[in-house]
């Protein structure tokens, strides 16, 4: 059987991207993944499936751009950390390579309206606020700052989510620390990134004792001489 020409190019079109020579390129593993030698793609549909050219080109430029910008020698951090790091990197490379390479942006605005359409990034109402906020940021990131408008709606939707759930004004700080990525240059800087955003959420999950003067005079007889807030009080962690 002749071989789809676009499925044959994959590997010349992954070297080009991501400015590496030797890249392979095995189709029929699990998810689209790579160690910045060999890039995996899951199965795709057969020949004359117009999903194909979609699915193919969205998953070889994501990679690509792992290979080409994602410092592989940096050990991702484990996590919540973890978690946040892989968003901010996917949406840091994609930004790159969208900058090198314009069509880029069409094809991963085209593979993420497709995944969309198959299994919405939308997780439920019930989900714990951790797994919101790693879906929200992504979203929101995606939406707003690569242009891929197809997440536009689930983006809102966990926006209005986050300022139901965390504290007022931490949406606000929480997003403005996110779209710092933007000015990220490398891997580590996104690993740095993360994890103020962690410790931003650890700050507002378990808020510090207040602190009282000794000797006030409005104290009443008997009261507790430690006063104030119980720390480990206050919201819920962001694990839920």
């Amino acid at each position: 059987m002749k071989k789809n020409a676009l499925l044959g190019a994959l590997p010349i079109i992954a070297t080009l991207l991501g400015q590496k020579l030797g890249v392979k390129v095995v189709i029929g593993g699990r998810q689209a993944i790579t160690d910045g030698q060999t890039i995996v793609l899951p199965s795709l549909p057969a020949d004359g499936d117009p999903e194909l050219a979609v699915l193919a080109n969205g998953y070889i430029d994501h990679e690509a751009a792992h290979i080409r910008y994602t410092d592989f020698s940096i050990a991702k951090p484990a996590g919540l950390a973890g978690v946040f790091t892989e968003v901010l990197e996917d949406v840091r490379i994609e930004r790159q390579l969208g900058e090198r390479f314009p069509g880029s942006r069409h094809n991963l605005a085209a593979l993420v309206d497709l995944l969309e359409s198959r299994q919405s990034l939308l997780p439920p109402a019930e989900a714990p606020v951790a797994q919101q906020v790693s879906a929200a940021l992504s979203a929101l990131l995606r939406a707003r700052l690569l242009g891929q408008t197809g997440l536009s709606a689930v983006a809102d939707t966990l926006e209005a989510r986050l300022d139901g759930v965390l504290p007022p004004g931490v949406v606000t700080q929480l997003l403005a620390l996110a779209f710092e990525v933007r000015n990220a240059a490398s891997t580590a800087e996104v690993i740095g990134l993360a994890r103020r955003i962690v410790t931003l959420l650890e700050e507002e999950a378990n808020p510090p004792a207040e602190s009282h003067p000794p000797g006030g005079t409005d104290s009443q007889s008997g009261a507790d001489p430690q006063g104030g807030a119980d720390p480990q009080g206050g919201a819920d962690s962001p694990g839920g």
